[in-house]
């Protein structure tokens, strides 16, 4: 069949005239599926891209009226022209909609019309927020076995190992934190920090690094406890630069006297 140049205009630009939602409905499935395609790497949305650009362009560049005349004046091929173009429009949404079945859930769940026992059954269900464990009590227990405080409640001394040395505590709260399960929340990571007292998880609560908690936790256990914050300073080692912004947040009280510490010596004169 040939169609001039002049037709071809016509055709196009009667169509975008009488049926410019479909036209752009149509063109702007096919750069959704070109997007999507290239975005994802997928290739099957780049070939439903192209076929279904290819129908686009096909089916408005046919218009032209020529053929067999209907009842009301426009041809048959006309017609089907119309009727591939409308399937191809119909098509590419449902194709669209079971490569993402996302999408479909979204309109169940937005529509006005659809009924509240359809959505509440189609829909997709709102999951449930967990309460994700603090980040100083996970990283206390992958890296530190503490064992239970004494009568004095003075923390015992973390015990360094590796990895695979996990108590079975330890062991078990981690199983729940890769299960999801929600995990009580301590509220010794909140407010101030006794530092005589205090765990590994309370001082990498402050920001500290584990190189300087390790440094705090030698000293103290050196020394058995810090008098001030000045002792502190001078016995782990810390950089000042470090603990001054810690300042405030730091406690020293119920400090034992310095000649009731852990292997101090009484000169008898």
């Amino acid at each position: 069949m040939n169609v001039s140049f002049r037709q071809l205009m016509w055709a196009l630009l009667s169509s975008v005239g009488v049926l410019w939602p479909a036209l752009t409905v149509g063109l702007g499935s096919c750069v959704v599926f070109f997007y999507r395609g290239v975005r994802m790497r997928n290739w099957r949305w780049l070939i439903i891209g192209a076929v279904a650009l290819a129908m686009t362009i096909f089916t408005f560049a046919m218009m032209p009226d020529s053929g067999i005349k209907t009842i009301n004046g426009s041809s048959v091929f006309y017609n089907l022209v119309v009727v591939l173009m409308l399937v191809n429009w119909f098509g590419s949404t449902i194709v669209a909609l079971a490569l993402n079945p996302r999408w479909l859930r979204f309109l169940i769940e937005t529509s006005p019309m659809v009924p509240a026992e359809v959505r509440s059954r189609y829909g997709q269900p709102q999951r449930q927020r967990t309460q994700e464990p603090l980040l100083g009590q996970q990283q206390d227990q992958q890296w530190w076995t503490t064992t239970n405080t004494s009568s004095t409640g003075k923390a015992a001394a973390p015990a360094h190992g590796t990895r695979s040395g996990f108590s079975h505590a330890g062991a078990s709260t981690s199983s729940d934190i890769t299960a999801g399960r929600q995990l009580p929340v301590r509220e010794e990571f909140t407010g101030n920090v006794e530092v005589n007292q205090a765990r590994p998880a309370q001082l990498r609560a402050l920001g500290l690094r584990p190189s300087d908690i390790d440094s705090i936790l030698s000293a103290r256990k050196r020394i058995g406890s810090f008098n001030s914050f000045e002792e502190l300073l001078e016995s782990s080692g810390v950089a000042p630069h470090v603990l001054l912004p810690l300042r405030s947040r730091l406690e020293f009280s119920g400090n034992p006297t310095r000649s009731n510490r852990r292997g101090s010596r009484t000169l008898d004169l």
